[in-house]
Formats: C-alpha cells, structure tokens, sequence
C-alpha cells in the first residue's frame, strides 16, 4: 500500500490557557535585515580584538641577529647567533659556522649575549 507525502510536522507550545502552533511565532520572530548587518559588524569588530591580542606571540622577534645562549631542558647549552625563528623552531648559528635548528618545546632559557655582530 503506497502512501501519499506526509503532512508537516507541527509543534505546539504552552501558551496561556491553551496551545499555539509554534510554526507560525516562528515566522514572525524572523531577524529583520538591520540587524543581519549588525552581526557582519559585530563579526568584524570580533576578529580585529582577536587580530591585536596575536600581535606579539613571543619576544624572538627582538634577538634575530644577535649573539645569544639557548638553555635546553637536559642542561645542555648552545651559543651563537640567532639567525631565523617559525612558529615552533629556532634556528642558531653556533661559533663554529654551523646551523642547529631547535624546537622551542625544550627551551628553558635564552639570554643574549651582547650587541649585534
């Protein structure tokens, strides 16, 4: 036996003394235009706070191209240059002409060490 489409559903809702259908108070609490256009705003205004609080994530910015001291968590040391740093590394030029790359999850310390060379 086939059966035809099936009727919406509908919901209803205490209302007073009795029920409403909430389809229809559906309809008419539609968002009028005005306040789409505030919500774009507010969006705006939401990722540009976001956007000043990411300014400065670390200070690494202020030893690219000085001589520094990286402290690692096993106590091991490094000296040399800080040549470039990324979200999750640092690379140093040591004394001796060669590049060590470092994962800033194992850094403890780094202190500079004078002016730029």
């Amino acid at each position: 036996m086939k059966r035809g489409p099936r009727p919406p559903k509908i919901s209803w809702r205490r209302a007073g003394r009795g029920f409403e259908r909430v389809e229809a108070l559906k309809e008419a609490s539609a968002r009028p235009l005005a306040s789409v256009a505030s919500g774009a705003e507010e969006k705006k205004e939401r990722e540009k706070r976001a956007a000043k609080g990411k300014e400065l994530d670390d200070f690494m910015e202020e030893l690219l191209g000085k001589n520094i001291a990286v402290k690692l968590q096993g106590g091991e040391a490094i000296a040399g240059r800080l040549l470039e740093t990324s979200r999750f590394w640092v690379k140093v030029e040591n004394a001796s002409g060669d590049v060590v790359y470092v994962n800033k999850a194992f850094i403890t310390t780094i202190h500079p060490l004078g002016k730029k060379s």
